[in-house]
């Protein structure tokens, strides 16, 4: 008798969550952009604690778990350094 996980599947199951981090990360910017352009077009700022409403929908739309923290500031930086990914390069 043979039990417990399939082999590969905590691997598979790691990358997956990692992948829907960065998506959940990338689709926070793009928001985040968005609600900014509106704001400035208005000649006003975001309402106190929107980048964090963001970051919690991006999340639920992701399948992110609710405990994982994607940090405000790094979303703030991408949109700053005009980067979506994590990696170099604009969008």
């Amino acid at each position: 008798m043979v039990g417990g996980r399939p082999k590969g599947s905590t691997i598979a199951n790691s990358l997956d969550c990692k992948a829907r981090i960065e998506a959940a990360t990338i689709n926070a910017v793009r928001e985040f952009e968005k609600h900014q352009a509106i704001a400035k077009q208005k000649a006003s700022r975001l309402k106190k604690g929107q980048l964090t409403v963001i970051i919690a929908d991006c999340k639920s739309k992701n399948g992110v778990e609710e405990t994982v923290d994607i940090n405000a500031a790094t979303i703030r930086q991408r949109m700053k350094r005009n980067t979506v990914s994590s990696l170099k390069g604009t969008k």
